[in-house]
């Protein structure tokens, strides 16, 4: 359900789409960046919100620069933070996908977003991840 759902919504027409996906990997730049080349091709700026590759539990950090650097040639900006837990979606600083699933990520039984229409909330989310944010990696 979830990705139908997301499908629909990235097909909208919108001005910016920011990401919250704590850990890139390369599944879900394969999975994001079709989704998403319709959007950028419009003119849509995305940005993705991500946890700093050196403070991830596993995984190679080497590997993930890499992959954030794919992700970064495609158009998408990348946001390193060192403490973003979060999987959520705002659009046009107005509308919040939040849940207990990952919008990047595959599908879960267990997965229930939740979508409002609210630019508090939107502020909120937004405020929340980049307090984290590495400013030195922008």
């Amino acid at each position: 359900m979830r990705s139908s759902i997301a499908r629909k919504t990235w097909r909208e027409r919108f001005q910016e789409i920011i990401i919250a996906s704590p850990n890139l990997r390369r599944r879900k730049a394969e999975r994001m960046l079709p989704l998403l080349k319709p959007s950028r091709e419009a003119g849509v700026k995305v940005a993705v919100i991500t946890m700093e590759p050196g403070r991830l539990w596993t995984g190679d950090p080497t590997a993930v620069y890499g992959i954030i650097e794919e992700v970064e040639r495609a158009g998408i900006t990348v946001a390193l933070t060192g403490s973003e837990n979060e999987h959520y979606a705002v659009i046009d600083k107005r509308l919040v996908w939040h849940g207990g699933g990952n919008l990047l990520g595959k599908e879960d039984v267990w997965d229930n977003p939740i979508r409002a229409e609210s630019s508090k909330a939107a502020a909120e989310m937004l405020e929340m991840s980049c307090k984290g944010i590495d400013q030195s990696a922008q």
